[in-house]
């Protein structure tokens, strides 16, 4: 199944808060793997 984000239109207008978001989303992506690999 794919996952897909969705970004919100203010941070479409403002890339600053978009790679905000990007980044946040990276920083929990480890956690995610660390989920998976747990089971």
């Amino acid at each position: 199944m794919k996952k897909t984000v969705y970004v919100s239109e203010d941070c479409q207008n403002n890339p600053v808060k978009f790679l905000a978001a990007v980044t946040d989303l990276e920083n929990l992506l480890p956690q995610l793997n660390q989920r998976d690999d747990a089971e």
